[in-house]
């Protein structure tokens, strides 16, 4: 998701015909994995349904799901573009008072035991700060940065081109280095590199290397290697993800999967996430209008 900065411009040359989002199937789709939903309390989903609709109702577009290994982690995750008029929606979501101003974007997830939270994202231009060595450090540039309960993640992405292998070697260098069996490894392509770093109250946390789709191949080869290393019930989380947002609406041109990532945590486990690129879907004025 770190690409938002020229995603919204991918997104309306890559317009599809508009279809629409059944968001109580979604959801289901997208919490399938989280414990509640495990047990049969289907409690959350209807939260996290009642958001999106309520997000989209309000003028904001969603733009990419993530599907996160393991799926108990991540939970469902929609993360929007907002309207030019952004007041209402800050308001719906508790973001109207956000200490940076009013955000860029905003994801939408589902917090068990704590209903539907909203994490706002912000465009920045500089850090402060950060782990790497100087002249790795040199090559990253700010896109974007979040402040979520009472941590702050920066969002950079690497220019020019180099190996998977090395720029996460350099990236994970902070945390001692990190033992992770990427697949598909991703090729190498100019500025399609991205790191995130999150810190809290002076610590660092937890670092994510990301890979966009211009270093990944086609979605055939990324879900028979994504899914590999996951358990029957994971990989069935993903598949049933990825079968959600494909049925909200076609795409007309691109594949579904825009970034990979994985997250290495300061006590050495590491987790992985799909970003997966929502279609275009109509609003009801204009279904009504078009079926008319």
């Amino acid at each position: 998701m770190v690409t938002k900065t020229g995603r919204s411009e991918l997104m309306d040359v890559r317009r599809a015909p508009a279809g629409t989002v059944d968001w109580p199937l979604l959801s289901r789709c997208l919490t399938c994995g989280a414990p509640p939903n495990l047990n049969g309390d289907s409690n959350y989903a209807t939260l996290l349904a009642e958001a999106l609709k309520n997000a989209f109702d309000l003028g904001a577009i969603p733009f990419e799901v993530i599907a996160g290994t393991p799926t108990a982690r991540y939970g469902g995750r929609v993360t929007f573009r907002l309207p030019a008029a952004k007041a209402a929606f800050l308001a719906a979501f508790g973001l109207d008072c956000h200490p940076w101003g009013e955000p860029n974007w905003v994801g939408l997830r589902d917090a068990s035991g704590a209903g539907v939270a909203a994490k706002a994202y912000h465009a920045i231009s500089g850090v402060e700060s950060l782990p790497f060595e100087p002249r790795f450090a040199e090559h990253l540039y700010p896109v974007m940065a979040s402040l979520y309960q009472c941590g702050r993640e920066d969002y950079l992405r690497f220019k020019g081109a180099c190996d998977w292998g090395e720029f996460a070697r350099a990236c994970f260098a902070p945390l001692g280095g990190a033992s992770i069996a990427f697949a598909p490894v991703p090729s190498s392509k100019d500025s399609a590199f991205c790191v995130s770093v999150r810190v809290r109250d002076g610590i660092l946390e937890a670092i994510t290397v990301l890979a966009d789709f211009r270093a990944l191949p086609d979605d055939d080869t990324i879900r028979h290697l994504w899914a590999q290393d996951m358990s029957e019930a994971e990989a069935g989380a993903y598949e049933l993800a990825l079968a959600a947002v494909r049925s909200c609406g076609r795409r007309r041109l691109g594949g579904w999967h825009e970034m990979l990532s994985w997250t290495v945590e300061r006590d050495g486990t590491w987790h992985k996430a799909a970003s997966l690129r929502f279609p275009s879907i109509a609003r009801k004025e204009e279904v009504d209008v078009s079926s008319g």
